[in-house]
């Protein structure tokens, strides 16, 4: 029985310690600004058949389709709170194309992830230095190129791919 009691209050001892040593890691983290994120999402109307570009340096990019006449765009920025502060997100939007672009102070400093949902016929050229691709659903053609990361491609007539790890 007491080896009972005994290993009971050791197991229970651990598991407080080791929820404060997290709770208070947290904390740490967040005081020294080690990592934050911040999400946003966008809607935009748009032709069946527009070229949406995405440009990134770090981060990895989903791109879905569905029959709207709509593109939904939604990004995640994580990093130092400084980092995200001066990291933007440039959006161009004309009759015939659809562009995003990371603009950083200081490249890779922060990681931002784009997912976008756009209608089927769109064509689609994607670039990221530093993240995994995704496209599922694009009937058009489809250029994707990463440096540092994996690239996989659903449904599209013609695919120009390129990845390299260094």
């Amino acid at each position: 029985m007491k080896k009972i009691l005994t290993l009971t209050t050791l197991f229970l001892t651990c598991n407080i310690l080791s929820a404060r040593d997290g709770f208070f890691n947290n904390i740490t983290n967040w005081i020294n600004g080690i990592e934050h994120e911040t999400d946003s999402s966008k809607h935009m109307l748009t032709d069946k058949e527009n070229h949406v570009v995405v440009k990134s340096f770090t981060g990895d990019i989903t791109i879905k389709t569905w029959s709207k006449n709509e593109v939904l765009l939604e990004t995640k920025k994580s990093g130092k709170p400084d980092d995200i502060e001066e990291t933007r997100i440039d959006i161009k939007h004309t009759k015939n194309s659809f562009t995003v672009k990371t603009v950083e102070k200081s490249t890779g400093s922060c990681r931002v992830e784009y997912t976008l949902v756009i209608p089927k016929r769109c064509s689609v050229d994607i670039q990221t230095e530093k993240g995994n691709i995704s496209i599922t659903g694009v009937t058009e053609p489809v250029t994707a190129k990463t440096y540092k990361g994996s690239i996989k491609i659903n449904g599209a007539k013609t695919v120009k791919a390129e990845t390299k790890f260094n």
